[in-house]
């Protein structure tokens, strides 16, 4: 009776199984084999049906039989002797490795166990033998229960289920391996058995495995009734289905998941079998079409959904093979109410074979309705376009300006029809632009898609006949759904009639009338624009017509004005494009110099006076020559202020007016020394001399043009303040008591307080009151010593005293140069700076 139900479980279990008759030729080596038996595994490792297979040649049926022929061969190289051998193939119908153990009940009879990958030794004598080996090693747990409800045998793969042996399982009870309800369950199925015979039932029961967690184990269960009719107990095959269970579980939420997305979507959607019955719809079907429950539905043809009967809309999609789509159909609600969809249809398979169909529904009522008022728009918006001044136009946002539409107006602006640019069939957009505003459109439009903004520029296009026109460009960037910039749309109109007109304004509000040149206006402007580190060192010139209103009064203005503009014309001879000129007054110039230093900016004032010099010796009558006086100054720092730039600047050119007897404002000069030669033995030829001597010596000192200029003012003023000592002192021929001394050492101060008194005089004020210090510091008014002493006092002390040594005295006569010189040289250090004397002495010996 066991073996019967051992036989059984291999018919129906998990191990491969063939029953076989060998076949041997004369030389007693196997030849082929003829089946006689098998199970549903191994019709599957051979891809043969049993049916026929049975009694029939291996060699005979088929590649993988032969196969399989080949690989017993290979075991049984020792023919005839029983026993059993393994081996290990792999066998390309299942893709798998088996073991194949054989057996040999009886001699030329031998059966075959193919195991997946599992290693079985026990021997088989007989047929019982054969079934029990194969059932303990498959991988579902045979067990018999006895009418005590204790366990009289399991197999070993109990230990893969329950985790105990099966020595162990065998002396457990029941209780320890269940549940309290399983256990229960079990009692009453066994009571059940015995009313009922011949019952067999399969049942899910929970277990507790030996590490203590929870199996799932289904049971295949009958009863065991012995020959006489008895009842012996319950047979079973346990298998593990706790995974099984798990997979069916995520099956049944997966379906509730797919129910809730079908659910989920606007679209409605209707499954159907081949004849158009509906299978299944979700709830934006039963919502777009009217119904409450999906009963309703089911009963529903997909021709009934239309509202004009079609009855070859199902053979229209067979001859798709149920791939379709219909666009603006008429469906009817189940109110009788219409509306205009579009249908997609999808084929569902069964085992690679259609079924039936998927059926997506869409009401595109008010989609029709938005394409209407679209075309409508369109239409407007073609005519606005038609009528437009300028072009308009959508492009891509990439540095060719790659248009994609462009609006008829686009041949009036820019001679070229608009299919030139479109995809940039003949020329890129960004090619009729000025090649030197190309980059800063970019630029301007990058940082408009950056900020997103508008964009707004004006720029010179070159048209296809050649001229060029002034456009205005008006646009804003277009965006997709990531926050990209994927177009940019605009308007481009031509300006150049309003920019010429805007050239004129502009020109007459920045630039003077008189002489073309800029006005204050637009030179103020500029300061403010150049006033920054990048444009630093920034220099300025600035300058002044002498004399011209003495002409505006005697010749008339007219005269006075060709004097400004020829001097306007002179002075832009001299400078460079980059340089700035403008009137900034009546008979005032400015000039801004950007990049320029203090030394380069001498050189420019330097060239303008030899320009107007140049000038002035072809012109034969002295009221029309240019008397113009120059200074300048330079801002080579942040900190300071262009204001104080104005003021060095103005403070060197009214130092230079004074230097220039043509001068109205060297009349002050003129009238304090003409009083000075008077009352005093001192001459203008002195002065001059000294000025010629201190000059030398401040250019062997590396003297700025501004310091050489103050030495010159400095030489003819030094002694200015004798003016207001008594001629008796000054004209004593013998020696000064100490009384007379004491008079005469105040000159200093009081030049000192006349040079303070008068306004183009103060910057000079401190060298004469220092041109008497004394090196060693024994000098007078303040008896400052060393380079506390002002160094342009300093140079004006030694070419003094070389000139007065020089000249004949009433109480002495002149010395001869090398006695003057050697002077100088001994009182180096005491008197005189000693290190300016020696370049002194040295510049004068080399005469």
């Amino acid at each position: 009776m066991r073996n019967s139900f051992f036989k059984n479980v291999i018919k129906s279990g998990t191990l491969g199984y063939v029953y076989q008759r060998l076949i041997y030729d004369q030389e007693n080596a196997l030849r082929d084999l003829i089946f006689l038996d098998a199970n549903s595994i191994f019709e599957k490792i051979v891809n043969l049906d049993r049916k026929k297979m049975v009694r029939r040649k291996a060699s005979a049926l088929g590649d993988e039989t032969r196969y399989y022929l080949e690989a017993v061969k290979e075991s049984f190289l020792e023919g005839r002797k029983s026993g059993s051998k393994k081996n290990l193939k792999y066998f390309p119908t299942t893709k798998k490795h088996y073991n194949l153990q054989h057996y040999l009940p009886r001699p030329n009879y031998l059966v075959t166990i193919l195991v997946e990958i599992e290693n079985i030794n026990d021997p088989l004598l007989d047929a019982s033998g054969r079934y029990k080996t194969m059932v303990n090693n498959m991988n579902d747990c045979l067990w018999i229960l006895g009418t005590d409800l204790k366990l009289s045998y399991i197999s070993p793969s109990c230990q893969k289920i329950f985790g105990y042996s099966p020595e162990e399982m065998m002396i457990s009870s029941l209780k320890e391996i269940m549940i309290p309800e399983s256990y229960e369950r079990v009692v009453r199925l066994f009571e059940d058995f015995k009313s009922k015979k011949d019952q067999a039932v399969t049942i899910d029961i929970h277990h507790l495995r030996k590490d203590g967690t929870e199996v799932i184990v289904e049971h295949m269960i009958q009863l065991l009734v012995g020959e006489d009719g008895s009842v012996q107990g319950l047979m079973g095959i346990a298998r593990d289905v706790t995974e099984w269970i798990a997979a069916k579980e995520n099956i049944r939420k997966s379906k509730e998941q797919l129910q809730l997305i079908l659910d989920s979507t606007a679209e409605a959607i209707f499954g159907m079998n081949l004849a158009g019955n509906c299978t299944f719809c979700n709830k934006s079907f039963l919502r777009i079409f009217g119904y409450e429950s999906q009963e309703e539905v089911l009963t529903k043809n997909f021709k009934s959904l239309f509202y004009y009967e079609d009855e070859d809309c199902l053979q229209k999609i067979y001859r798709d093979d149920f791939r379709s789509f219909a666009e603006k159909e008429i469906f009817k609600r189940k109110d009788g109410t219409t509306f205009v969809g579009e249908y997609f249809t999808f084929p569902q398979y069964h085992n690679g074979e259609i079924v039936g169909a998927v059926v997506t529904i869409l009401d595109i009522t008010n989609r029709i309705e938005v394409e209407k008022e679209l075309r409508e728009t369109e239409r407007s918006k073609s005519v606005l376009l038609q009528n437009l001044p300028g072009m308009a136009f959508r492009c891509k946002f990439d540095r060719d300006r790659t248009m994609q539409f462009v609006s008829d107006g686009c041949l009036e602006l820019t001679g070229y029809p608009s299919e030139s640019f479109i995809n940039n069939r003949d020329l890129t957009y960004n090619d009729i632009i000025r090649p030197e505003f190309r980059k800063r459109i970019w630029d301007a439009w990058v940082e408009a898609v950056k900020e997103n903004r508008s964009f707004r520029y004006e720029y010179p296009i070159i048209t296809a006949d050649g001229r060029e026109k002034w456009v205005l460009e008006q646009g804003q960037p277009i965006y997709n759904i990531l926050g990209e910039a994927e177009a940019l749309e605009g308007l481009v109109i031509d300006i150049s009639e309003q920019k010429q007109k805007q050239e004129e304004i502009e020109y007459l509000s920045f630039h003077d009338s008189l002489t073309g040149i800029y006005n204050r206006i637009y030179f103020d402007m500029q300061v403010k624009k150049y006033d920054r580190p990048k444009y630093y060192p920034l220099s300025l010139i600035v300058g002044d017509i002498n004399g011209l209103k003495f002409l505006n009064d005697a010749m008339g203005h007219p005269e006075g004005d060709k004097i400004i503009q020829t001097t306007a014309k002179l002075l832009a001879k001299g400078l460079k494009p980059e340089h700035i000129l403008a009137r900034t007054g009546g008979d005032e110039f400015g000039i801004l110099l950007p990049k320029t230093n203090l030394s380069q900016a001498h050189d420019t004032m330097v060239k303008l006076q030899n320009i107007i010099s140049e000038y002035n010796k072809s012109i034969s009558e002295d009221a029309y020559k240019i008397n113009l006086a120059l200074g300048y100054g330079t801002k080579d720092k942040p900190g300071m202020e262009f204001s104080s730039v104005y003021k060095i600047a103005e403070d060197h050119m009214y130092k230079r007016k004074l230097l220039q007897r043509e001068s109205s404002h060297s009349s002050i000069i003129s009238s304090i020394t003409a009083t000075m030669y008077a009352k005093s033995q001192e001459t203008e030829e002195h002065a001059e001399r000294i000025k010629a001597l201190a000059q030398r010596l401040g250019k062997r000192l590396n003297l700025t043009q501004q310091q050489l200029d103050e030495l010159a003012l400095i030489a003819m003023l030094h002694d200015i303040g004798k003016v207001g000592i008594d001629e008796k002192i000054l004209n004593k021929p013998g020696k000064l008591n100490r009384e007379e001394w004491r008079e005469m050492k105040k000159h200093p101060e009081i030049g000192y307080r006349i040079a303070m008194a008068s306004p183009d005089l103060v910057s000079v004020a401190e060298y004469i009151l220092s041109h008497h210090e004394r090196w060693d510091g024994r000098g007078y008014p303040r008896g400052l010593k060393g380079k506390e002493i002002p160094l342009l006092a300093r140079i004006i002390a030694i070419t003094d005293a070389y000139d007065a040594m020089m000249m004949d005295r009433p109480y002495r006569k002149a010395l001869s140069k090398e006695q003057a010189l050697s002077e100088i040289r001994n009182n180096a250090g005491t008197q005189f700076d000693p290190e300016i004397a020696e370049i002194f002495v040295n510049m004068m010996e080399e005469e």
